[in-house]
């Protein structure tokens, strides 16, 4: 589990990229989830953003002493962080694999199997 610590740590990262003709923006954007995977290293791991729009997508940071190296912050951005835009079943998805237990705080009610269609929330649970 993630302390409130380590959640507050996460908004450090600002990242705005413009990705198919769309803007994706941390400091506007929500943080829905985030999974740290410090065996890649202490800062590594991915972050789940929705806009206001209600448009998904990742920010995957991976930093080490290596960056030291390069020569400029963008060089640094952009071999240390990764944007990838997401449809909503791909983050509930990404939510399934990472933060299984919050699936339903996030994204609403979950059918079970004959109930409905597989992620799609349950009418009036979002």
């Amino acid at each position: 589990m993630t302390t409130d610590t380590q959640k507050r740590a996460r908004y450090r990262y600002k990242w705005r990229r413009v990705i198919n003709g769309h803007t994706y923006d941390t400091e506007t954007a929500s943080c829905l989830a985030f999974w740290d995977c410090t065996e890649y290293g202490p800062n590594a791991g991915e972050d789940l953003y929705v806009n206001v729009h209600g448009h998904y997508f990742i920010l995957r940071h991976d930093e080490d002493e290596l960056s030291q190296w390069l020569e400029s912050e963008e060089q640094q951005e952009d071999r240390f962080f990764k944007l990838t835009p997401l449809t909503r079943v791909e983050a509930i998805q990404w939510a399934e694999k990472y933060c299984n237990r919050q699936v339903e705080e996030l994204f609403g009610r979950m059918p079970e199997p004959g109930e409905g269609e597989a992620y799609t929330p349950i009418e009036g649970t979002a």
